[in-house]
């Protein structure tokens, strides 16, 4: 996607931002700062580069209120760069669902898929943790 404004081809999140984008008053200010006007003025990419975590909610402020005003097909050409396994998976399921909605009638019941998914990531990782730990002894040998 070209940028047609003064705006930055990628936007390096860590540098502006910090390591650990925690809460909706962060995705908020990153939505603000770079995705306020028309899509063709927004930067082609987000670099995750350094960031060590990023929240559900913060993802879902940047992009939720882009995909209700511009569609979600508009918002999925945004360039995701550089972020790590946990970061890709929290941007990949927030998007998912901001694709396909679950079917919930209440906030507790959006709530209970977003645990959902932390536990699910929790349990990948402790059982990557669980596995290399296994290989590194096992090399020892």
């Amino acid at each position: 996607m070209r940028v047609e404004s003064k705006k930055a081809e990628m936007v390096p999140v860590a540098d502006q931002f910090g390591h650990h984008l925690i809460g909706r008053d962060i995705g908020a200010e990153i939505r603000r700062q770079f995705f306020a006007g028309e899509p063709s003025t927004w930067p082609g990419a987000l670099n995750f580069d350094r960031v060590e975590q990023a929240t559900e909610s913060c993802i879902d402020e940047i992009f939720g209120a882009l995909v209700k005003a511009h569609g979600f097909e508009t918002v999925s050409k945004i360039n995701i760069q550089s972020a790590k396994p946990t970061v890709q998976e929290t941007i990949e399921y927030v998007l998912e669902i901001l694709q396909e909605p679950p079917d919930c009638s209440n906030a507790e019941s959006v709530q209970g898929l977003l645990a959902a998914a932390r536990r699910r990531a929790n349990a990948t990782r402790q059982q990557s943790n669980r596995s290399g730990g296994a290989l590194r002894k096992a090399s020892r040998n």
